[in-house]
This record gives C-alpha cells, sequence and structure tokens, in this order.
C-alpha cells in the first residue's frame, strides 16, 4: 500500500508514454485535418537599418525567471494581475478617464492610456504598474522587429483591434494581457509571459516566433490560439485550454520538466509535441492528430488522461480498491473565494470529489469562530450533483484548550451533512508557526483527536514546508496527509493519501481559478466501511 502511493504520489498518476502512441480521435494524412494559418512575415521599422531576419533562440534554455531592472528578481509567489481569470464576455471600458497615447510620451504609472488608429512606436515603451493601456477597437498597436515592449501593468485588446509584435514582448508578474480581438507574433517576436496572458473566449492568438511561458506566468486560452509553422514555444509556467478553447499547433511546443499544460477544449496537433513535465487531457478534449504530427515524451514526463474515464462510473471495490486507480481520483477544494459554483457543471467536467471549507477558528475576540458563507450552499449543491464530499476546518488555536473549542465548533457544524470523504483540520497560520514545534503538535493533535472521538474521519492538511519544520509527525503518525504543494513532482518523503497540487485550476462550473487535488484512495469506501462519518 505505501509503495503503491509513493510511486503513484511520484509519477503524478501517470500513464508513462515511452515508446508507445497517445490516441487521438482522428490520425490523416498529412496536415488535412486544419488549415495552416499563414506564417507571419516580421514587420520592419521603416526607419531602421536592419531588413534580415533574426534566428529563434534556443528554447532548451534552463532559464525559468526574468529580472525585472525596475523591480529585482521576481519573487517565487508573487501575486497575479487585477485581471479576472474567469471567461467574461467584454464590457465596453468607460474612457472618459483615460488620456490618448500617440506612441511617443512616455507613459507614466497610474495614470491609464488608449490608442486609436495605427499607433507604431520607433522606441521601446513599458505599460508601467497600476495603469492600464486599452488597444480600443478599430485600433492596431504595432512593436517593430528589434523594439521591445514591457507590461507591467495591463493591456486590454477590445473585440476588432489588434496587437502585432515582432519584436520581444514581456509580461512581467503581477502584469497581463487580455485580449479580446488579434494577438499575434511574427516569425521574429519574442513573447515573454511571466505573468498574465489571456485569451477571450472571443480572441484570436496567433503565434510564429519564439513563446516562452516563464515559471509563473500562464497562458490561459478561452478562445482559439494558434502556433505556426515557424513557432517554438516552451512551457516552464501553466499553459490551459478550457472547454470553450481551441489550439491549433503546426510548431514545436515543449513542456520543460516543471511546466504543465492542460488540455479540454479541441486541440489539433500537425506539428510537434516535446513533454518532460506534466500535461493533462481532460475528459472533453477533442484532440486531433496528423500522421506527421510527433508527440513524444521524456523519462521525467507525466501524462494524466481523463478522456477514457467517465466520471460517472464508481471507483472499483476490487481488493486493493483502496488506492485510486492509475490515474488518480481528481478532486478540487472550494470556499467563499470561489463565490457560487455550479456543481452540475463542475460534476460533468469530470470532478469526482470536493472537499469544501466549512469553518474558521476566532481571529480575534470580536471575530469568534465563524462557518464560511457558502458552505451550506456548497455541501448541499454539491452532494445533490454526485460528488463525493469532504470538508475542512482552518483554525486559528494557540493553546491546546483552543483548538479542542474550535474542534467541537466544527463537529457542530458539519453534523447535519452527509460527509462521504475526510474531515479536515487545516492549519498553516504563521502566528502559530512561532509557537514551536511542539506546541503546535499538541495543538493539531488535541484537534484530530476531538475530531476522530466523534466518529469521524480526521485527516491534517498541510504544506510541505509545515510537515518537516513546524511539526512533529511522529507524534500524528496516526492521521493521513493531505499535502499542499504546488509542483509537477510532490518532494514531501512522508506518506500522504491526497495531494493538493495546483492551486490555478479552471474547472467548469467556476468563475476563476480553483486548487485541484489527486486522491490516492478510495476514502468513501475506507469512510463507509469504516463506519466513519455517522454515514447512514
Amino acid at each position: 500500500m505505501t509503495f503503491f502511493k509513493r510511486a503513484a504520489a511520484a509519477a503524478l498518476c501517470v500513464v508513462m508514454l515511452a515508446g508507445s502512441t497517445l490516441p487521438a480521435f482522428a490520425e490523416e494524412g498529412g496536415a488535412s485535418i486544419i488549415v495552416e494559418p499563414g506564417s507571419e512575415t516580421s514587420v520592419i521599422d521603416p526607419g531602421s537599418a536592419d531588413s534580415g531576419e533574426t534566428s529563434i533562440i534556443d528554447t532548451g534554455s534552463g532559464e525559468t525567471t526574468i529580472v525585472d531592472p525596475d523591480g529585482g528578481e521576481n519573487p517565487k509567489d508573487a501575486g497575479r494581475s487585477n485581471l479576472d481569470v474567469s471567461d467574461e464576455q467584454y464590457s465596453q471600458i468607460d474612457l472618459s478617464g483615460y488620456t490618448q497615447w500617440d506612441g511617443k510620451t512616455k507613459m507614466e504609472s497610474g495614470t491609464n492610456y488608449y490608442i486609436e488608429g495605427r499607433v507604431a512606436p520607433r522606441q521601446n515603451f513599458t505599460i508601467p504598474k497600476e495603469s492600464r493601456l486599452v488597444v480600443k477597437s478599430g485600433a492596431q498597436l504595432v512593436l517593430y522587429k528589434n523594439r521591445a515592449m514591457n507590461v507591467r501593468g495591463i493591456i486590454t485588446v477590445e473585440p476588432e483591434a489588434e496587437l502585432i509584435a515582432s519584436g520581444m514582448l514581456t509580461i512581467y508578474e503581477r502584469a497581463g494581457i487580455e485580449n479580446y480581438g488579434a494577438l499575434k507574433g511574427s516569425v521574429s517576436s519574442t513573447y515573454r509571459v511571466c505573468g498574465d496572458l489571456i485569451n477571450r473566449s472571443t480572441g484570436k492568438l496567433s503565434l510564429s516566433g519564439v513563446v516562452s511561458i516563464y515559471k509563473n506566468g500562464i497562458l490561459l486560452n478561452y478562445g482559439e490560439t494558434a502556433f505556426t509553422t515557424n513557432s517554438k514555444v516552451k512551457v516552464t509556467g501553466d499553459f490551459q485550454t478550457t472547454e470553450t478553447g481551441r489550439l491549433i499547433c503546426s510548431g514545436y511546443f515543449a513542456v520543460t520538466i516543471n511546466g504543465r499544460t492542460t488540455q479540454a477544449g479541441y486541440f489539433s496537433l500537425t506539428g510537434e509535441v516535446v513533454n518532460s513535465g506534466v500535461f493533462v487531457f481532460e475528459r472533453t478534449v477533442r484532440y486531433y492528430k496528423s500522421r506527421a504530427a510527433r508527440f513524444s515524451v521524456s523519462k521525467s514526463s507525466r501524462l494524466i488522461d481523463y478522456r477514457h474515464r467517465d466520471a460517472s462510473d464508481p471507483v472499483p471495490d476490487g481488493e486493493d480498491s483502496e488506492d485510486a486507480t492509475d490515474v488518480g481520483i481528481k478532486g478540487i477544494d472550494v470556499s467563499y473565494a470561489q463565490g457560487a459554483v455550479d456543481w452540475a457543471k463542475v460534476k460533468a467536467s469530470g470532478v469526482e470529489f470536493a472537499m469544501l471549507r466549512s469553518s474558521r477558528g476566532p481571529v480575534s475576540d470580536t471575530r469568534p469562530s465563524a462557518e464560511d458563507t457558502t458552505f451550506q450552499y456548497n455541501v448541499t449543491e454539491a452532494t445533490k450533483a454526485g460528488l463525493k464530499v469532504g470538508v475542512y476546518h482552518y483554525i486559528y488555536a494557540h493553546t491546546v484548550s483552543d483548538a479542542k473549542k474550535e474542534a467541537k465548533f466544527f463537529i457542530k457544524t458539519i453534523s447535519h451533512y452527509q460527509i462521504t470523504y475526510p474531515v479536515v483540520l487545516d492549519i498553516e497560520e504563521q502566528s502559530q508557526a512561532k509557537l514551536g514545534k511542539s506546541q503546535v503538535t499538541k495543538i493539531v493533535k488535541a484537534f484530530l483527536d476531538e475530531v476522530n472521538a466523534a466518529g469521524y474521519y480526521a485527516m491534517l492538511y498541510s504544506n510541505k514546508t509545515w510537515l518537516t519544520q513546524y511539526l512533529d509527525m511522529s507524534q500524528l503518525s496516526g492521521y493521513e496527509v493531505w499535502l499542499a504543494q504546488w509542483n509537477t513532482v510532490p518532494t514531501y518523503k512522508g506518506d500522504f493519501g491526497m495531494w493538493q497540487y495546483s492551486c490555478k485550476g479552471i474547472v467548469s462550473g467556476i468563475d476563476g481559478y480553483v486548487d485541484l487535488n489527486l486522491s490516492y484512495k478510495n476514502y468513501a469506501k475506507i469512510i463507509k466501511k469504516g463506519g466513519y462519518n455517522h454515514l447512514t
């Protein structure tokens, strides 16, 4: 059992592809499945003496971060931009407080701008922090070859507008571009994405040069994205195509050992994919591959393929079914932060279990323990939709006595519901870390013992740092772990039954990002068979 868990976790519930063929819906000769978008030519500044083509850089580079000369090296856990990552329809922006930009004047931080007509700056330029540039409908923003555009704020490309890049376009962390119109990169272009690049459902993204999605960057595709024949794309961060999106890959598309891509929509491959990281095929993907196309892998690669698993099918109840299948059990965790969730859509997307935030401990004397504002709705509707449901409580206790009080509040909060997955303590508050390993461990054990004594299947949630530095896990060996480590491969050496591996999942029925999880055990069966959680 332990060996299975370790092996499955280390491989991210993988199907190893070395020497095998990735099945597609259709394979046709040549490139007859799709119409290849025309390769873009570079836009040359007429004032420049350079009329030749630049060579494509080697995307095999190990570079994973970009140093911002104005802000130092980007922090590992930098926040996202202010862009809404949900698939929102375009709403007209009120430009009454905006300044028209002529392509020559230096933009000032805190001032918003817009452009009309065709704007093609002769110099390098920057969209500064706390500023937005709107490319109005009918307008065109051009980045000449051998010029640079640095995005530290936000760019919005309206419907019927264009942004055409032949130079180097860099999106820094906490910055982003949202495209409702057309975003293009010519053969001489280089896109460096450390922040958010969101192609909305009406957007068309066509890239013919070099594209690097860096460690903290994300390309989120709700519309149509084309990697043309000349493109060379490297993903060290995250690239997702949603159910409504289309990806047409005719060029070179590599996922590095630290990269991840999730394809849930239409995916046509006539070029080459090289996967050394994590490649996820959701149940909803429509994958087409020409005979001339290549999908190759390295030994480090991991493929999670949900296409051939019907989420409505129960996990087998065989002799070894306490362990998950070789593709794992797919789950999410949600709280008030996700707002109103359409649980029927979540279930239809292939999600099989949900961990729900039920409550938190007292923040202060004026903010006592409280139930999560969305818990009643989530537990009722998720159960109704057919998902297995677990719960968690965020603890603030600094003493054993307070931990027991919080546990009693937690138990009371969940007592009216059918909980079919583990009942979890979430500990990660920094003020608790300062109490010392011995005291923190006593707090956690007191809470879990209280939950266990009440007849529930108690579990501990925390991240690798907490599990290795702030807790004495030898004193908690009676309880399983739900590991939080946002990585392509878990590096925690202890045992764990569930793994929260990403905080940037896109799931139908949820606006914005949601945490993604894999369960390595059939907890629904274990809990029912063991008589936990007062199930009848």
